[in-house]
C-alpha cells in the first residue's frame, strides 16, 4: 500500500515537472517569436 502510494507522489511530481518544462518552452518560444515578429 505504502509502495503504491510513493510511486503516485513520484508520477505527479513528474507530471508537474513536465508540465513546468512545457509552459517555460512555451514562453520561451513565445518571446523568441515576438522578438523576430514584433507586434
Amino acid at each position: 500500500m505504502f509502495y503504491s502510494y510513493y510511486l503516485y507522489q513520484k508520477v505527479s511530481e513528474l507530471s508537474m515537472v513536465l508540465r513546468c518544462e512545457d509552459t517555460l518552452l512555451f514562453l520561451y518560444f513565445q518571446i523568441k517569436t515576438d522578438k523576430f515578429y514584433p507586434t
